[in-house]
């Protein structure tokens, strides 16, 4: 018996008997053996159950597995062993994946140059399963596929660098470039950035403090020998001067004091102006001149580093300044 579960013993000899274990939970359990005499011996805790090793999975076929080097092609992989989690790699690209059952995973081909590539199926246990030339690309070399994120509406000229973010789909051959500009999109004479290679999907654009405009336009170009593709931002933003921070006396504080009296000393600052300390503006009475901004009661309660920085009520922001808080 395993615990209370009568299993079938064969008799190998006086010392041994073969069986087959029954299924049972986790954990150790008791062996009791009763001879046909009917004389019974307890084994307590004899036998251990354990979580059983996962089993591998296979990568039997993909279906379809032909498809244009467009991509696009909706692909069922077929296998065994699959876990809700698994990853799926089209050569060496990781592809989202939607987890079916233990025997489908479904995929959509990214574009990809002509010609046939390896599928592997990565486990979230760690285990593999691969499948040489498993899917078949069809067609001329294509062109990649560019798309370039909102550009901000406000961007501040001599202060808070600009993200500009876009995705690019390509083979991974392509170079990119930036440019910039300053009516509305009818030329783009400013070169931000060239020659980025293709694993490069955002730039951070420090403005130049000379530059202002109300029509600023940013057009991404995807270069490969095959094709040049281009993406612009379709809304003009606005470039606007920014206030300068050059001090904040004192520089460091105390944890123990909650507030103190302080002095934003730089360039540029407008009536209505707020301070922010880590990105989250900062309810306090100031005084404000174009050149200083007197603060009577600046809290400073949490120990470590903080940045400071003023925006102006036309949304021109300062760069960060440095304010730290000892314990």
């Amino acid at each position: 018996f395993f615990d209370e579960v009568d299993v079938k013993a064969e008799l190998v000899n006086e010392i041994a008997l073969s069986l087959i274990t029954p299924p049972h939970d986790v954990g150790l359990i008791d062996i009791r053996i009763t001879n046909s005499d009917g004389m019974t011996t307890l084994f307590p805790k004899a036998f251990e159950y354990i979580v059983p090793p996962p089993l591998m999975p296979t990568l039997q076929f993909a279906s379809p597995d032909r498809g244009p080097t467009t991509g696009g092609t909706s692909v069922r992989l077929s296998g065994t062993n699959f876990q809700r989690g698994a990853k799926a790699f089209f050569g060496n690209r990781e592809l989202p994946t939607t987890f079916i059952d233990i025997n489908f995973l479904m995929i959509t081909t990214p574009l990809r140059n002509p010609g046939p590539l390896t599928i592997r199926v990565i486990n979230p246990d760690g285990q593999v399963a691969e499948l040489d030339a498993a899917f078949t690309y069809e067609g001329a070399i294509p062109a990649p596929v560019a798309k370039l994120s909102s550009l901000e509406n406000v961007i501040s000229a001599g202060g808070t660098p600009t993200t500009i973010k876009w995705t690019v789909d390509s083979n991974g051959t392509p170079f990119q470039r930036l440019l910039l500009s300053t009516d509305g999109g009818s030329t783009f004479p400013i070169v931000l950035a060239s020659k980025l290679t293709a694993n490069i999907n955002q730039f951070n654009w420090l403005v130049p403090s000379d530059l202002v405009t109300d029509r600023a336009r940013i057009r991404l170009e995807v270069v490969q020998p095959e094709a040049t593709v281009i993406d612009e931002t379709t809304k003009d933003s606005k470039v606007v001067s920014a206030p300068r921070i050059d001090l904040v006396t004192p520089t460091t504080a105390k944890a123990d004091k909650t507030k103190l009296a302080t002095e934003i000393r730089g360039q540029g600052f407008a009536q209505g102006a707020i301070v922010e300390m880590d990105g989250v503006a900062l309810t306090l009475k100031l005084s404000i001149t174009p050149t200083v901004i007197k603060v009577k009661k600046f809290p400073h309660t949490t120990p470590g580093h903080h940045f400071v920085r003023v925006r102006n009520p036309n949304g021109g922001t300062s760069r960060t300044f440095l304010f730290t808080v000892a314990q």
